[in-house]
């Protein structure tokens, strides 16, 4: 009994697929459709000279070939930015505020005493650097009572003047 149920079911199935490729398909469209999906302001006039086809449906040949030439893609990558002008502001300049109270020259272990603007004192060997406000002060060479420092891309000659012994 399954397999005639199976069989009649079968045949059923393939006799509505051949109906449907067979019968003729009519759409009956209302005047009231022609039209309903599109914008009611792309209507063209009645004189134009693009026939009728176009006035019905909204949109004439040339609005269709402009429509059809608008590129799409949007760019791969980011505009490049506009540059801007840097302004031409001087770069505050701390001023050096140590003082040279002694150097110690000896080949290979030179160092210099500094005295800084709280009145703390350091010990810098040449080729070293000790931080003070503003930023790092690099003592680059060191001679008898005077001394080569930098600090803040500038290079300052610091000398022990004699009434500070």
């Amino acid at each position: 009994m399954l397999g005639l149920t199976a069989a009649v079911a079968s045949a059923a199935a393939v006799a509505v697929l051949v109906w449907g490729f067979t019968e003729p398909v009519g759409i009956a469209a209302q005047e009231s459709d022609a039209g309903r999906y599109l914008r009611k302001a792309t209507t063209a006039p009645a004189d134009r000279a693009d026939g009728p086809e176009a006035r019905r449906t909204g949109l004439s040949i040339t609005e269709l070939q402009s429509l059809c030439g608008i590129d799409l893609h949007r760019p791969l990558y980011d505009a490049p930015k506009p540059k801007t002008v840097a302004s031409a502001t001087a770069a505050r300049t701390v001023p050096l505020s140590i003082r040279l109270i002694g150097t110690a020259v000896e080949p290979g272990h030179s160092a210099v005493i500094l005295q800084m603007k709280d009145g703390s004192i350091e010990l810098c060997a040449e080729g070293r650097t000790i931080d003070c406000p503003g930023g790092a002060v690099a003592v680059t060479k060191i001679e008898h009572r005077k001394a080569s420092v930098r600090f803040g891309g500038r290079t300052y000659v610091l000398e022990i003047r004699d009434d500070q012994q």
